[in-house]
This record gives C-alpha cells, structure tokens and sequence, in this order.
C-alpha cells in the first residue's frame, strides 16, 4: 500500500497470506502435503508460527538436495555438465531434462512419505 508522509513515498509492506506465498517447489509441496495430510500439524505450526521459517528451511534444504543428486546421476550416467562439442542441444537438453525428472519424482515422493 503506498503513503504519503513528508513529500516522500512510502510502501507499507503487505503481508501476504502463508498459504498464497510462493516459497519455491520444495516448499510448496511440503506445505501443500502438510495442509491436506497433516492439517492438525499444519495448524500447530501456523498458531506457533514457525511455518514460514520451516518451509523456507525446508525449500533450501531441498534445492540443495536436488543439486547434488542431480549432479550424482549426471556423474554415474557420464552427462557431462556442459554440452560437448559435437552433440546436438536438443539431445543434451533431453538429457538433462530426464535427470531433473527422476530427482522431482524422487524428491516428491521423499516429501509425501515423510513423518
């Protein structure tokens, strides 16, 4: 919302609703797990307030896993990290684009079953 106070602009910040915030794929999904299979968690964590920081821990803690197993599959399937000489950037991007699946899938599913 914008003010004005001494000839200068102001925005107030607005606080955005926990559950509209986009707080990135990991975080996301562990909220959204948590609100449809553990709603009294959800709440108790809510009521506490300690759901933002969780998620936003949980989002980094994520981002940080899915980078280093992507990286561990690209290694055991010898992808290299840039495109070699030679090969078509089409075939690469398909490459890495079926690493990033299988880490999603797997990091997905890891969030659903945990707890």
């Amino acid at each position: 919302m914008r003010t004005m106070e001494d000839n200068e602009i102001s925005w107030e910040r607005e606080e955005i609703p926990l559950e509209n915030l986009y707080l990135g794929q990991w975080g996301n999904a562990r909220r959204s797990f948590l609100m449809s299979e553990r709603p009294n968690q959800w709440q108790e964590m809510l009521q506490k307030g300690t759901a933002k920081s969780y998620l936003m821990n949980y989002q980094e803690e994520y981002s940080q896993k899915a980078d280093r197993l992507e990286k561990q599959l690209m290694e055991r399937n010898g992808i290299p990290e840039q495109l070699p000489p030679g090969m078509p950037c089409l075939e690469y991007a398909g490459l890495l684009n079926q690493v990033r699946e299988i880490v999603q899938e797997c990091l997905l599913r890891e969030i659903c079953e945990m707890d």
